[in-house]
């Protein structure tokens, strides 16, 4: 049976402004998820409707959506370089940060590229 795609998104609060992430989410979770969820800082609910003729409000609101990969990211605490292949000759094995998305900030290694080109191709 083949993986469903699944999706990251995040979202911030607009009561108390601060950001959360829900993950693993499939498709139709990612578009009716900000309508159920509560805020986990404040526990403001996302979506309010203030009944006949009144105004909906919407406190949660999503500003960011990823496809999720299968691949991890590390990078050396200190360094700004992610790697994403194991095969590589800087994959950090010692102390490391690890993300399960592509990252936003920093560069992807050449390296790593390259060994997923090559795969891609053979």
């Amino acid at each position: 049976m083949a993986r469903r795609t699944q999706w990251t998104i995040s979202i911030r609060c607009h009561h108390c402004q601060q950001r959360f992430t829900l993950r693993h989410l499939e498709l139709d979770y990612v578009f009716y998820s900000p309508l159920v969820t509560f805020c986990p800082h404040c526990c403001t609910q996302l979506h309010i409707g203030s009944g006949p003729g009144g105004r909906d409000q919407t406190y949660l609101r999503r500003i960011d959506l990823r496809e999720e990969s299968e691949s991890v990211y590390r990078r050396s605490p200190g360094g700004s370089l992610w790697h994403f292949s194991e095969n590589c000759s800087g994959w950090p094995t010692g102390e490391y940060l690890q993300i399960e998305m592509e990252p936003d900030l920093g560069e992807i290694c050449g390296e790593c590229k390259a060994k997923q080109l090559r795969i891609k191709v053979h």
